[in-house]
């Protein structure tokens, strides 16, 4: 009997344990929020410079065929980050890996907007633009996609009975960040009027390296920290 009221306690024990984490975690909802904030930010900022980057490049003599490799090289660099995604968040953890490649987001989409200024502060060639351009667009989509793929992730461990209409949702709000960027990177070209080229070509990366940035703290108190699990229940704290 006594054996019997010890194992009740602990079945107890463990299950107000579970109860009380599932009450700590945030809402499925508010996650979900969460994943849509990250994945349409990302593919804003993978498509903004679409709007004016063509004829600024051809203005700074860079080529139709390398231009199109600039282009290339963000999906090139999200398509690497994608076969370690995995590996990746589990030794991160979900919250880690958002925040990480949100703020390297903002530190690369700055850096390929300075990049121009920084060339010829040391001196080199207008010529010597495009590979800068190349790098950091390449590293943009490398590193910075830890962010969404993380995201993806959770979304998928965090709503295994609604798999199909998230990932199908997921798709839809990529595909309208997709759609936005350009409107957005247009816009934010033309506002400074007044301003000379390169202050025109500057601003738009300011201003989504500012919202990558200031995504960084709302996401780490909504997002669970842990990694994947075996069972399927990943980014459990």
């Amino acid at each position: 009997m006594a054996d019997d009221n010890l194992l009740d306690g602990g079945q107890r024990s463990d299950e107000q344990h579970e109860d009380e984490q599932r009450a700590a975690e945030p809402p499925r909802g508010l996650l979900l929020i969460g994943v849509y904030s990250v994945l349409f930010l990302r593919y804003v900022i993978a498509t903004f410079l679409s709007a004016f980057f063509t004829p600024v490049a051809t203005a700074w003599g860079i080529s139709g065929s390398f231009n199109g490799l600039i282009f290339a090289a963000y999906p090139a660099g999200m398509s690497l980050t994608s076969l370690f995604a995995p590996q990746i968040v589990q030794r991160l953890g979900t919250r880690t890996a958002i925040s990480l490649g949100l703020q390297l987001t903002s530190v690369l989409t700055l850096a390929f907007g300075l990049t121009p200024d920084a060339v010829d502060a040391w001196g080199g060639e207008t010529a010597q633009y495009k590979w800068g351009f190349l790098g950091f667009y390449w590293l943009s989509g490398l590193l910075g996609s830890v962010a969404e793929n993380a995201a993806i992730i959770l979304a998928t461990q965090q709503f295994p009975d609604r798999l199909g209409t998230v990932m199908a949702s997921i798709g839809t709000i990529s595909g309208v960040g997709c759609m936005v960027g350009p409107v957005v990177g247009g816009v934010l070209y033309d506002l400074p009027a007044d301003g000379s080229m390169g202050m025109r070509f500057r601003f738009p990366f300011f201003v989504c390296a500012l919202a990558s940035l200031a995504l960084v703290l709302p996401l780490r108190a909504i997002m669970p920290a842990g990694g994947i699990s075996s069972d399927g229940a990943g980014g459990r704290c």
